[in-house]
């Protein structure tokens, strides 16, 4: 949408605002809203997580969350070790990244 397109729509809401008066209903409906609902709400959730902490620790979650961090360390210094890239390869990829970054950026500043 256009700005001249939002100023139009701005311009007619405002022309034809009507306002209503409520004598109070909006409070009154506000105030009624069930309260112990998000009581209920807050207590069922500060439950759950006490639980799931709970049961984070009681299967040593610590210890797996460790081991797999461990195996996918290993995994990645593995397969970075088994890489051989010729010198040329070495030189080329910063080099042909570098003018890729290079080139986007000067496409954006065109665009602004």
């Amino acid at each position: 949408m256009t700005e001249n397109d939002e100023q139009m729509l701005m311009r007619f809401f405002d022309e034809h605002r009507q306002d209503i008066a409520d004598n109070g209903f909006t409070e009154r409906v506000m105030r009624q809203l069930p309260t112990r609902t998000m009581r209920l709400s807050r207590w069922w959730t500060a439950v759950c997580w006490a639980i799931g902490i709970a049961l984070f620790f009681m299967v040593d979650g610590v210890g797996q969350l460790r081991g797999i961090f461990v195996a996918l360390w290993g995994d990645v210094v593995g397969i970075l070790s088994a890489i051989h890239l010729p010198v040329s390869t070495l030189i080329m990829t910063p080099i042909v990244l570098f003018t890729l970054l290079a080139i986007e950026i000067y496409r954006l500043a065109e665009e602004y």
